[in-house]
């Protein structure tokens, strides 16, 4: 996805007016939604919310996206909605189900697969925004292993840090493709 150096400009302005780093977006969707919306309008196009947070998350890995700071909103970690043993489920489900952690942000099916598995192992149910957000926060800690680092290895010189995501984002338009 390409921008133009306007639109570009004008999704930037959104994301710094509502001050909601692009991995807490997917959690505060009535803030993505927003965004979405307005620059929709604003410069005329039809993106749907996971194309823009794609593109704001690839823009920001590749360092060419605003940095909020202070000025970030703050949410409770989502880590302490967990249990100590869910938590450790988690990280099983995570290991074996070998799905990237940026591929639980665009993949809803990816996503689905996760609450169904968590919910099974520990009786509990748990929306799947909080369980990605878990991991995704534990993986860019690097608390959790890289899921496919052999992958991650041999991208990382050409695509910097989390170069998971342009796996992810290859996967989830082949999904998109086939479905």
């Amino acid at each position: 996805m390409k921008l133009s150096p306007d639109a570009k400009l004008c999704l930037e302005e959104l994301y710094l007016l509502h001050a909601v780093a692009t991995d807490q977006l997917k959690r505060a969707s009535g803030v993505l939604n927003r965004i979405v919306s307005t620059f929709n309008g604003l410069c005329d196009t039809s993106f749907e919310a996971d194309t823009l947070l794609r593109y704001m998350i690839n823009r920001r890995k590749n360092k060419d996206w605003p940095c909020l700071g202070e000025r970030a909103r703050r949410f409770e970690p989502a880590v302490h909605l967990l249990t100590a043993s869910q938590l450790k489920t988690l990280e099983a489900i995570y290991v074996e189900l070998d799905i990237t952690s940026d591929e639980y942000l665009f993949g809803q099916a990816f996503a689905k697969d996760l609450v169904k598995e968590f919910g099974k192992r520990t009786g509990s149910i748990m929306p799947a925004a909080t369980l990605v957000a878990v991991i995704f926060g534990k993986r860019k800690r690097g608390e959790w292993v890289c899921i496919r680092e052999e992958i991650a290895k041999e991208n990382k010189s050409a695509a910097g840090a989390f170069s998971d995501i342009e796996e992810a984002d290859r996967i989830f338009k082949q999904k998109r493709k086939n479905a």
